[in-house]
């Protein structure tokens, strides 16, 4: 059974923390040189930067399979868009429909928060998510590119999924 669980808490955050140490390098190192990574693991996700988030009016939640954590993501809504900003699941419980639980989430929190859109950045060589956002409905619509002091230049693709007034549900 998959469930989702707010974070709420300083333990949480260690939490988030913890799960990101073990997703973020398997992911990332193979696509972004490994000092990068670490910079953004310090920058996004520490318990200090996780705080500041959700002071911020970021949410972050717990994936639970089977009543274990098996991911997280992190959302924000501003000016009628919710932003996915993470969303990592361990490796060993992706292709289980968890990914497609926690997107079914957010799309209700998106249509209880009157949204027009959701939208979300992924790293231009990411392809299992990319396909993995394009499957559940999300294209893309930008090519964004960030250059970093170090001289490091990474490129995401912006993705979007509009959402559909509520009366168009019915």
């Amino acid at each position: 059974m998959i469930k989702i669980e707010k974070a709420t808490s300083h333990k949480d955050y260690q939490q988030i923390v913890d799960l990101a140490n073990i997703i973020i390098p398997e992911v990332y190192y193979p696509i972004v040189p490994e000092e990068h990574v670490n910079t953004f693991m310090k920058k996004y996700q520490s318990i200090e930067a996780i705080e500041e988030q959700i002071n911020q009016d970021f949410q972050y939640y717990f994936l639970k399979y089977s009543e274990e954590i098996v991911g997280y993501l992190g959302i924000v809504i501003n000016n009628a868009i919710l932003l996915i900003s993470k969303l990592y699941i361990l490796k060993e419980y992706r292709g289980r429909r968890i990914g497609k639980w926690a997107i079914d989430f957010i799309e209700k929190e998106a249509m209880k928060a009157n949204c027009t859109s959701i939208d979300l950045l992924v790293n231009e060589f990411n392809s299992h998510s990319i396909d993995f956002y394009k499957l559940n409905g999300y294209i893309t619509i930008d090519l964004i590119e960030h250059n970093f002091n170090d001289g490091h230049i990474v490129r995401d693709f912006k993705m979007q999924k509009l959402c559909k007034p509520v009366g168009e549900y019915i």
